[in-house]
């Protein structure tokens, strides 16, 4: 991430020519296509140079139904975490520029990594008017940390002794073990600082964010309004009007016509449509979220390790980025952790499309005439578009993979972790270990596959508590490996966030780690 925002900071203070700068971040491995439009993004002119106060900003996402929650230990879908990000605040935050920043903690110290206390902002209220204490903070580290809950990170507490305050303002977390990446893990959406007590969703969704909800309908539409004694600058929009239309046509559409201001996760099929609007503009953020094609080890065929190198050898990644996501983003090596991030592993080798390797595997298996089904829905990022391309580069190399589209209404609940081989949907961590805990640690609430490897789950351990940045890439480069060899995940690519934005929106700015400026759009105004 360094080299990048070297790059970005070089080129945006014209330091840098534009055919240097994207020629750099191809040697990080992004894609030309990508570079251009990072560059594109970096100097898009603002049509108001101070902020102007006031309007309704409108947001469509790609995800909604019955299940939409403002309960923060609890979301999963796109309009769920835009929702949460508007009303709510985390101890910490990850900002535009990939570093860790501060929120409502204003410091974070430890001697040995295993002893934390955490110096809470004294400036805040919520949006009821009532003063932030270490007890709303430990109330709501407790909450998300109770197995019975069911969160997803609820596992990265497992190891805590207890949380205690020290005076109003302070907070102590305990662990048995030393776990040196807490202070990015606090910056996670699930750990939303809510009151002490807060329970009843959405009744008591009350936050310090910079919008209060102020009418919310499950799988229709929210409005939130600005919170007039916000702890720090803005925000300037009146209201957020936020609401799904899974359809990416009609989301696109509905940008087209002026009847939203923002559309999240538009297809990178529509990237010319987007240049080439007049009022909208394509809005891109590269990072590290990735599309995976699930075989579950727990059913067969794909509990044969043969059947799943197979598939991993059967198409040509570099051809799926560039026809599946127009060649926005990077390449990927069946691992969750992207060239970008310092623990990449490179002696991870890169899977290539090698027919006689398919053959060999699926002979050895019996299945060399099986027809695999992967069932896919447009609810995920590349869509039923992706597992088509993906199809096709398959069958070039000797797999028969046929794709089933499923609704997206219900894709998270009835299919995902359910079927044999699906697709699935993943955002970044701010750290490598996180996103390796959350997904491939035997017996993870969102372990997709049902990844369980001993070895792999021993290393993890030893790596959250390791000071030693050597050491810690050497065990991290370990579980890559591991992964690389015997997961049940083909993960080919890292896509770049597309997302289409009016030009009436003002001073967003891309996020590593999530789609429309991750959130932060508390100094984003609108203009007429």
């Amino acid at each position: 991430m360094k080299q990048r925002d070297e790059l970005c900071q070089a080129y945006v203070s014209r330091r840098l020519s534009r055919r240097d700068f994207c020629s750099g971040l191809v040697r990080l491995g992004i894609s030309f296509t990508l570079a251009g439009t990072i560059a594109d993004t970096l100097v898009a002119p603002a049509k108001a140079a101070t902020p102007v106060k006031g309007g309704r900003l409108r947001t469509a996402m790609q995800i909604t139904s019955a299940a939409d929650t403002l309960d923060p230990n609890k979301l999963t879908s796109d309009v769920d975490i835009v929702r949460g990000k508007q009303i709510y605040d985390t101890l910490t935050e990850i900002g535009t520029d990939s570093k860790l920043k501060p929120a409502l903690a204003t410091a974070w110290d430890s001697s040995d990594a295993k002893k934390w206390t955490i110096t809470l902002r004294k400036d805040v209220v919520f949006h009821n008017g009532k003063k932030l204490t270490a007890d709303d903070v430990i109330y709501s580290l407790k909450r998300v940390s109770d197995p019975k809950l069911g969160c997803p990170i609820a596992p990265y507490f497992s190891t805590v002794d207890k949380f205690s305050a020290d005076g109003a303002d302070k907070v102590v977390i305990e662990y048995k073990q030393p776990y040196a990446d807490l202070p990015y893990l606090l910056s996670d959406y699930h750990i939303a600082i809510i009151a002490d007590g807060a329970s009843n969703f959405p009744q008591d969704a009350t936050g310090t964010g910079a919008w209060k909800m102020q009418d919310f309908e499950a799988g229709v539409s929210s409005l939130a309004v600005r919170n007039e004694n916000y702890w720090r600058t803005g925000p300037y929009i009146d209201e957020m009007e936020t609401s799904g239309i899974p359809d990416n046509s009609a989301r696109l559409s509905a940008l087209e016509a002026g009847e939203i201001e923002m559309a999240g996760f538009v297809e990178a099929n529509d990237l010319q449509k987007l240049r080439s609007t007049e009022g909208i503009a394509a809005f891109v953020s590269p990072g590290t979220q990735h599309p995976t094609y699930v075989m579950r080890l727990d059913r067969p065929p794909f509990d044969n390790n043969d059947v799943r190198l197979a598939l991993k050898s059967a198409f040509d990644r570099k051809k799926f980025l560039d026809i599946a996501f127009k060649g926005l983003g990077t390449v990927a090596r069946d691992t969750p952790v992207a060239p970008s991030d310092p623990y990449f592993c490179e002696d991870v080798p890169l899977p290539t499309a090698d027919p006689d390797k398919v053959k060999f595997h699926l002979k050895k298996a019996g299945l060399e005439n099986h027809t695999f089904e992967l069932i896919l829905s447009d609810a995920m990022m590349g869509g039923v578009n992706g597992g088509v391309v993906l199809s096709e580069l398959m069958r070039q190399n000797g797999v028969n993979l046929s794709v089933k589209r499923a609704p997206s209404d219900g894709y998270w609940s009835g299919v995902w972790m359910k079927e044999p081989f699906f697709g699935g949907n993943w955002f970044g961590r701010p750290t490598a270990t996180m996103m390796l805990e959350l997904v491939y640690r035997s017996g993870a609430a969102w372990n997709e596959s049902g990844f369980s490897n001993a070895k792999f789950d021993q290393i993890l351990d030893a790596a959250k508590g390791e000071l030693d940045e050597g050491k810690r890439k050497t065990m991290l480069c370990d579980m890559q490996k591991i992964l690389h060899d015997e997961g049940g995940s083909i993960i080919p690519v890292f896509a770049a966030f597309l997302d289409g934005v009016s030009s009436k929106v003002q001073n967003l700015k891309p996020h590593p780690l999530m789609y429309l400026g991750g959130g932060l759009w508390n100094e984003v105004w609108l203009t007429s």
